[in-house]
């Protein structure tokens, strides 16, 4: 619903998209249900209609919210010379921290796959796969976090820097980074890499 109010008060497209992030969840956990209610009366419930209706759903979920935490939440993904795939302008000098979180990111978003292979249910116990994938997206919620709250900062920067008249804002931004670490931008390519 906050999206919903986001963009009833600022009528920008994103906070629709955001929403449908929220909303593609429903019919996920609605299918879900069904197939569990299949599963429980038939042991062949992987040749039914309603599981690959499932399939598609989670598939088509997992796809969006990758995509959204890496092109909007993270600020990743751009096209440009500097850091590759990444953006202008990084708090964190190893270039590999960004790659490592956006494979771990798509890793554990597709992790629920496990729960439906019929090889892994042999290996584990539901119980245990179930604890292990939750301690994983503990992980993986707190790199999200980690990476969300960085790229906030500079954006804010960024556009702090727009209003001084550029320099000023990096220069703030530098103040802020952690210690050891440094903002990468185009002057300092040959040094991050």
């Amino acid at each position: 619903m906050q999206c919903l109010r986001a963009y009833y008060d600022t009528r920008k497209r994103t906070h629709l998209l955001n929403a449908g992030k929220y909303f593609s969840t429903f019919p996920v956990v609605a299918v879900a249900s069904l197939v569990a209610e299949v599963q429980e009366r038939r042991k062949d419930f992987y040749g039914d209609y309603i599981f690959f209706l499932w399939l598609a759903l989670a598939l088509f979920h997992a796809i969006y919210v990758f995509a959204w935490d890496i092109l909007m939440d993270w600020g990743l993904l751009r096209q440009q010379k500097v850091n590759p795939l990444l953006r202008s302008c990084l708090l964190f000098k190893r270039r590999w921290l960004y790659y490592a979180a956006v494979a771990f990111d798509i890793i554990l978003r597709f992790a629920w796959t496990l729960k439906v292979s019929i090889s892994v249910s042999i290996w584990f116990g539901s119980d245990v796969l179930l604890l292990v994938l939750a301690v994983c997206e503990v992980g993986r919620r707190f790199v999200w976090n980690f990476l969300r709250l960085e790229h906030e900062q500079v954006k804010y920067y960024e556009e702090l820097g727009s209003a001084l008249g550029g320099d000023e804002g990096e220069q703030l931004a530098s103040l802020n980074a952690v210690p050891g670490d440094h903002l990468i931008g185009p002057e300092e390519e040959e040094v991050a890499t």
